[in-house]
């Protein structure tokens, strides 16, 4: 977060965003809200913070991305327990691929 903190305003007061800024814009349907997000690794049943994802087990035009947007407010504890414990098992028993989970960065 120190970083983005020092990286976020150089970028948006850089060359490629005063050059794209209009075209990225004219894309968004809103932008007021926007989250950021880390990995949420699950190995083993339990939340895996030591292992990142490789962006080379992905490829394009392979298959199907779904997303799922959940509001814990207090219970965020319970949630990631409830993916871990269960629905991560879920999607990986119907062979599903290369999944990735996110979190909302709480800053």
């Amino acid at each position: 977060m120190p970083a983005r903190s020092k990286f976020l305003p150089a970028f948006y007061s850089g060359p490629v965003w005063k050059q794209f800024r209009e075209e990225a814009n004219a894309i968004l349907a809103n932008s007021d809200n926007v989250l950021l997000l880390k990995p949420l690794l699950i190995k083993d049943a339990k939340v895996d913070t030591t292992t990142g994802i490789n962006s080379n087990t992905f490829h394009y035009g392979t298959g199907i991305m779904v997303i799922e947007y959940y509001i814990a407010n207090h219970k965020l504890d319970k949630l990631i327990a409830l993916l871990a414990n269960k629905y991560f098992s879920i999607l990986k028993n119907a062979e599903n691929e290369n999944l990735s989970l996110r979190i909302s960065e709480l800053m």
